[in-house]
């Protein structure tokens, strides 16, 4: 299986650390996570929706093309099973994630896109040991178009 992640260049690795300075939407701060989607056009929806200043868009993006093993198991959140409010409570979706990173049960857990519930973004587990059989395959220079500062 392939997902995907829209990074810095200088964040294109799979450390997980910028979730140890900031808490995500499935994750409580200080604890490292790799957030990835199931898609290249997830993944710059994701990306998008973080942008407070489209004057200002980066312009050292890359997009990771990374490769999981068929044979790692993967946990998955269906948003039907989620309680009603799961989108504007982020408390609920933190701590789902923030137990999957403790339990270390799987190496990823797919969870509901919260821009589009009924596709998947990815949670890697950088501290699963299995999460290190997990590769970046291919590495390209991302461009956001600043017409995304229309919608």
């Amino acid at each position: 299986m392939q997902i995907y992640r829209i990074v810095k260049t200088d964040h294109a690795n799979l450390d997980g650390i910028g979730g140890m300075f900031v808490a995500g939407r499935w994750h409580e701060k200080g604890h490292r996570i790799i957030y990835c989607s199931e898609s290249r056009a997830l993944a710059v929806l994701e990306y998008m929706v973080h942008i407070n200043d489209f004057s200002d868009l980066p312009d050292d993006l890359v997009l990771l093309t990374i490769k999981v093993p068929e044979t790692d198991p993967i946990l998955q959140i269906d948003h039907l099973k989620l309680p009603a409010r799961w989108k504007s409570k982020v408390g609920i979706t933190r701590k789902i994630g923030t137990e999957f990173l403790l339990k270390k049960g799987s190496p990823i857990l797919q969870v509901p896109s919260v821009i589009i519930p009924e596709e998947s973004n990815y949670l890697l587990n950088p501290d699963h040991e299995m999460a290190r059989k997990c590769e970046i395959i291919d590495s390209k220079s991302c461009f956001l178009d600043a017409r995304f500062k229309k919608l």
